[in-house]
């Protein structure tokens, strides 16, 4: 008779458990979808401060970072559309927002200011 309490109460436990872990799981701070920039960008899921660290851009053999990095569109430092910065933390580069990035906004960096060893853009090619 206890047996059949004890796993009815342990199921109940873990049932408690699953929800719980279900409704207050991290959501991810990024999503890639359509962007009016150019094809696909980077979205932010949540708001982000202004100079928060946000996520791995280009690695240290100098390889751009396939699931973010290389989706993040070009706009001029001119514009204010761009929010963020490439900063070398050791031999890798992350994103940085340069502002306030707000819930639904899209991740643009000016491609003027990334390394030397990756393209730029045309002087005549304005993205956002």
């Amino acid at each position: 008779m206890i047996n059949v309490y004890f796993w009815k109460i342990t199921g109940l436990i873990l049932f408690v458990i699953i929800v719980l872990c279900l409704l207050f799981r991290p959501i991810a701070p990024f999503e890639i979808k359509n962007s009016q920039v150019h094809g696909v960008g980077v979205f932010a899921t949540k708001d982000h401060d202004a100079n928060e660290k946000l996520f791995l851009v280009i690695n240290c053999d100098k390889t751009i970072e396939e699931t973010l990095g290389s989706k993040v569109n070009h706009c001029p430092s001119s514009s204010k559309k761009m929010n963020t910065k490439l900063v070398k933390v050791g031999n890798e580069w992350y994103a940085y927002s340069s502002k306030k990035i707000l819930k639904g906004e899209e991740l643009t960096t000016d491609y003027v200011q990334t390394p030397y060893f990756i393209m730029k853009p045309d002087k005549n090619y304005v993205q956002c």
